[in-house]
């Protein structure tokens, strides 16, 4: 329940091991949150990442790299994905205190992040010559940031899903749950009763409000 790019990419997964699989929206697939995010992919270590969140965001660094080289395999799309690094910038002391404490933390657990001089940055990035000597408080390089496109993501997971035979339904909400003995046997949708033998609700902002009808 939930076709942006959470929904989509367990549907490929799940697909590619043999699942029969069916996603359902209310609206257009990944047109909401998943859509409109920037696409930035921070850097991580699977080896010292100790927080579960930490851990997840380290196994995604590394999926993203193999996916987007299989999702153009399989589709012909490009996905945008650069491991391009990125640039952190501060403009006030506040603001550099918090970018000091932030490379401290990653350098703890083993992340590459570089303070670079102005000069170095403007050799970097030129475009900020303008504002490096004036505006500029401290500036730093994070080298393992990748980033994607959104949109292109998006619409190489929904065609791979589709050759991998999951069934996308649009304009297809998730109304409530049937339950028999406390076990989910069928999704109520305006278009009516869905069974099916497992359920994943990834429907972002909405899943608070499906998971309220099941008493979580």
């Amino acid at each position: 329940m939930g076709g942006g790019v959470i929904g989509l990419s367990l549907a490929y997964e799940l697909a590619n091991h043999g699942a029969t699989v069916q996603i359902i929206d209310c609206g257009p697939i990944g047109r909401e949150a998943s859509w409109a995010g920037a696409g930035i992919l921070p850097p991580a270590n699977l080896a010292t990442a100790i927080d579960p969140l930490d851990r997840l965001r380290a196994l995604s660094h590394q999926l993203h790299r193999e996916w987007a080289v299989r999702l153009r395999e399989e589709t012909g799309i490009d996905n945008g994905y650069r491991e391009c690094g990125g640039l952190y910038l501060a403009r006030s002391l506040g603001e550099a205190a918090s970018l000091h404490a932030f490379a401290a933390l990653l350098r703890d657990i083993e992340i590459e992040i570089e303070r670079l001089s102005l000069d170095e940055l403007v050799e970097l990035e030129p475009a900020l010559s303008e504002i490096a000597t004036d505006q500029l408080k401290a500036a730093y390089s994070l080298p393992g940031e990748a980033q994607l496109r959104n949109p292109d993501h998006l619409r190489a997971l929904k065609l791979a899903c589709e050759r991998h035979g999951v069934t996308v339904r649009t304009a297809c909400e998730a109304i409530g749950f049937n339950c028999t003995n406390g076990k989910m046997t069928g999704v109520r949708t305006n278009l009516g009763l869905l069974p099916a033998d497992r359920y994943c609700i990834t429907s972002g902002a909405w899943t608070q409000r499906l998971l309220m009808g099941l008493g979580i």
